[in-house]
């Protein structure tokens, strides 16, 4: 007896019939044999929908093969594997699946011995190449969770939330041969985009994983897949053109708190679109990474008017279980935070207090409020490759600024100076080279470090220059090299402060220049005559500034006395010697104690035209002996 055939099979065999037909009168309707490329929960809403519409009419989808990448290994010694979540699905719905790493000498299927001519790619993550493309005859679809070009890039849904937009849309494109997310759209969300309403991914994943399979299918449905060659992005909005803002993929640095711009509503949000938060906090002996892991709330029980410090978490309170209490932190728009678990890099959740105490991150003593006020600042700090500006770039990393480094001719030391503070404190310096002996450069490595920074709080004016000669020797150096003296040592300073100073000027709390001058600038003595001269003057230009462009600007000098880096090292041991006996402290200055003086009058708001000497009593009242 021969077998009956199943109602599938008629309907197959039905389907062929109007395939054969449509070639001859209809070729571009040509059913859809689809390689559907996903890998997530988005990509599978529109797989099932896909699925579904497949099952109701093979006349226009008459296959669809999946590929997705292959599963990880994952846990302790990587012996368990993790499937793509797509995969699953393809399993479930009896999909042919191909789990590949690259296209590279992939063969695409070849379904019910017909080419794929559909290639449909929904977050994928995979680049589909030309070979491919090119090798369906429907070219490539696919759907993007934002209203391109706006949001365009990796991460969309987290992007939208993290600006705070209340309105998101879908769009279907074509696949471009070359880049993600610039071809042709077919279909959109109209303007202005619908209402979300949500405040996290997972909320915002499903809302536009089924408006994005709906709108798949209507693209398939009304075949916009043969109008592609209309014309690129006839359909867009020119307000959505204007406003496009990308979506490149969320780093590390995209959950660093700027306590000194982040409102309370910025890190509320921030939170809940991407997860936990960081920042550095400090005490008299560390800085350690804390991370803010189970978000905050708006604190009601303690008052914006409590003297909290910015950016500082404050514990308090008279609980029983004192290690259970919750703490609390002052952000910039005067809010108060509350948080009830917290976890420094390398520890484990805990509540605030007995975090702090496993951490050893304890402070004794009442903490003064300026104790985080270089939180965040942007600092420019010249002459910084190597020596004493090396270490302050430190010291103000560890404060957690952003900073401008800027070197003339050692390129090599200062990639190693920003390479050591990124690894060590987590932040990436901008490098600006330039000869602050040169009017030009000093405007432009400004001009440079206020758009690298997106502004400028702080700069410390630490480019020197000198020559090395027997101090009373009046031709010890050319006109041309006490020319250069007068360039580097004084008028550099002139130039850096008359370019920033606008910038300076708009900050709501002002600006800092802090000049590195030395003690020869109080005394005759030092490297050279010239040497000695110029200080003088920069020291007197702090003066005649502090009194003239304030109240905004604070405007201070360090001088340091002796300090043995390559500079010091250029003195004979007979006179390094000499200097440390004439010390009252007998001792060299400490490279260390200097460079805290620059953090400490950065953060002092009540000081101004002031010399700080850091000098171990070498010139104490301008004498030396």
């Amino acid at each position: 007896m021969r077998p009956q055939p199943s109602s599938r099979s008629i309907k197959y065999l039905i389907g062929r019939i109007f395939q054969l037909r449509s070639y001859t009168s209809h070729a571009t309707f040509e059913p859809l044999r689809i390689l559907f490329c996903g890998s997530d929960e988005f990509s599978i809403t529109s797989l099932r929908a896909l699925h579904k519409e497949h099952e109701r009419d093979e006349g226009l989808i008459e296959s669809i093969d999946v590929v997705c990448r292959p599963p990880k290994h994952v846990g302790r010694g990587l012996k368990d594997t993790r499937e793509v979540p797509i995969s699953l699905v393809a399993k479930e719905l009896a999909l042919s699946l191909h789990e590949i790493d690259t296209f590279t000498k992939w063969k695409p299927p070849i379904p019910n011995g017909l080419p794929i001519n559909m290639i449909v790619a929904v977050s994928f993550g995979l680049f589909i190449p030309p070979r491919i493309l090119e090798g369906a005859r429907y070219g490539g679809l696919n759907v993007h969770p934002s209203m391109l070009p706006d949001f365009h890039g990796p991460a969309p849904l987290h992007h939208t939330l993290l600006s705070g937009c209340q309105r998101s849309g879908v769009t279907v494109q074509t696949l471009h041969p070359e880049r993600f997310d610039q071809g042709t759209i077919l279909a959109q969300t109209p303007y202005p985009g619908f209402e979300h309403g949500c405040s996290t991914v997972p909320e915002l994943l499903t809302l536009t994983s089924s408006k994005g399979a709906e709108i798949l299918v209507q693209s398939i449905n009304n075949r916009l897949y043969l109008q592609s060659a209309k014309g690129p992005n006839s359909l867009q909005d020119d307000r959505i053109i204007a406003a496009a803002r990308a979506a490149p993929k969320i780093t590390s640095r995209d959950r660093f708190i700027d306590w000194n711009t982040w409102t309370a509503e910025v890190i509320i949000r921030r939170h809940l679109a991407i997860g936990p938060l960081w920042s550095f906090v400090k005490n008299a002996r560390k800085v350690r990474r804390l991370i803010w892991s189970t978000g905050f709330t708006i604190s009601e029980e303690v008052a914006s008017s409590t003297d909290l410090p910015v950016g500082r978490l404050v514990v308090f309170g008279n609980n029983d279980c004192a290690d259970e209490r919750v703490a609390y932190v002052r952000t910039c728009d005067d809010r108060v935070l509350k948080v009830d678990r917290i976890k420094f890099e390398g520890g484990v959740e805990a509540p605030p207090l007995r975090a702090a105490k496993k951490g050893d991150m304890i402070d004794h003593g009442t903490p003064r409020q300026h104790d985080s006020m270089n939180q965040g600042r942007k600092v420019l700090i010249t002459g910084a490759s190597r020596g004493l500006g090396a270490l302050v770039a430190e010291k103000f990393a560890a404060e957690s600024c952003k900073l401008a480094i800027n070197y003339n001719a050692s390129q090599d030391k200062a990639d190693q100076a920003a390479e050591k503070i990124e690894r060590e404190y987590k932040t990436k310096p901008i490098l600006i080279q330039g000869d602050v002996g040169k009017l030009a450069d000093c405007e432009r490595i400004v001009q440079e470090a206020i758009a690298g920074l997106g502004g400028l709080d702080v700069i410390i004016s630490n480019a020197g220059w000198t020559k090395f000669t027997r101090f009373g020797d009046l031709d010890a150096l050319s006109e041309a090299e006490w020319d250069k003296c007068w360039a580097v040592n004084c008028k550099a300073n002139l130039h850096i402060f008359r370019e920033a100073l606008p910038t300076l000027n708009a900050n709501a709390e002002g600006g800092v220049f802090l000049l590195t001058s030395s003690v020869a600038g109080i005394a005759a003595s030092g490297s050279s005559m010239a040497y000695s001269v110029t200080k003088a003057a920069g020291l007197q230009l702090v003066k005649c500034l502090a009194s003239t462009q304030g109240p905004k600007v604070r405007v201070n000098a360090v001088l340091p006395g002796l300090l043995l880096t390559e500079w010091g090292a250029n003195f004979t041991p007979e006179t390094l010697q000499e200097l440390k006996e004439k010390a009252y402290l007998k001792k060299e200055t400490g490279l260390e104690d200097c460079a805290d003086a620059f953090v400490a009058a950065a953060r002092n708001s009540s000081m101004t035209g002031q010399n700080i000497q850091i000098d171990s009593g070498l010139m104490m009242l301008g004498r030396t002996g």
